[in-house]
């Protein structure tokens, strides 16, 4: 799980900068959270793409294999002073659709050099308005994403 969590990290990283895919974050802004929670932030740290491990299942595949299921959550963070431009957009701002499009086009059917042994897949996204403060909405998007990961075992 370590490897897959740094090799997201790398990649969202790696697409920061003018001109990139994530031109609108901030590379210190991607970080690896805990589960089900995101650090506390300030509006300077917004957009913001937390990445948690959420499960690594594993199960036999054959006498000598054992296969991994990596699930983790990509949670992504925008905040803007209009709710429909939280969620769509406004102008040259991007909102939250805009932001898990450009995440999932970034992970979506990644094997992350290999590691993985079918490409990582989204499998379900949800939202969720955290509040008004300061008159400014902040919108969260959750990406859950699956990748398998096979590797050598004995039966004892």
């Amino acid at each position: 799980m370590k490897t897959l969590l740094t090799s997201i990290q790398t990649t969202l990283r790696a697409n920061v900068g003018a001109g990139n895919t994530l031109s609108y974050v901030l590379s210190n802004n991607i970080r690896v959270v805990a589960p089900r929670g995101l650090p506390p932030l300030r509006v300077g740290q917004l957009p913001f793409i937390g990445i948690a491990p959420m499960n690594s299942p594993e199960r036999w595949k054959t006498n000598a294999q054992r296969e991994a299921s990596h699930i983790v959550e990509i949670y992504c963070v925008l905040h803007y002073p209009s709710e429909e431009a939280a969620i769509i957009g406004s102008g040259t701002q991007k909102g939250i659709t805009d932001m898990l499009d450009d995440v999932t086009g970034l992970l979506r059917n990644q094997r992350f050099s290999s590691h993985l042994a079918t490409p990582f897949e989204l499998t379900e996204v949800s939202y969720a308005l955290t509040g008004e403060g300061d008159l400014l909405h902040l919108i969260v998007a959750v990406l859950r994403f699956e990748g398998k990961r096979i590797f050598s075992s004995t039966l004892p």
